[in-house]
């Protein structure tokens, strides 16, 4: 067995943020929607808040790192292909 290729493990670890944030997008639309009577309105106001403050923003961070360095991988492998194309055909001809 090989070693996995780093951009597979980038690519999990970004599908599994996304998946995460629209998981808590989820939690959101139901605490939102869970405020029935006006003493438990502020209750959700406040989870709203923490979930914002403590997992929203750390997640949307993951999400563009990680999506950066996918970028980035994905830009240097094609490069190296190319240059190994072109220096494949240098060679044949």
């Amino acid at each position: 067995m090989g070693d996995i290729p780093i951009i597979h493990s980038v690519s999990v670890v970004h599908l599994c943020l996304v998946a995460a944030f629209l998981a808590l997008y989820a939690c959101e639309v139901v605490v939102e929607g869970s405020h029935v009577k006006d003493e438990l309105h502020a209750i959700a106001v406040r989870i709203h808040y923490l979930l914002d403050i403590f997992v929203e923003i750390p997640l949307v961070s993951g999400i563009l790192v990680s999506g950066v360095v996918l970028t980035l991988l994905v830009a240097l492998t094609v490069g190296f292909w190319l240059a190994h194309q072109r220096a494949l055909e240098a060679f044949i001809h």
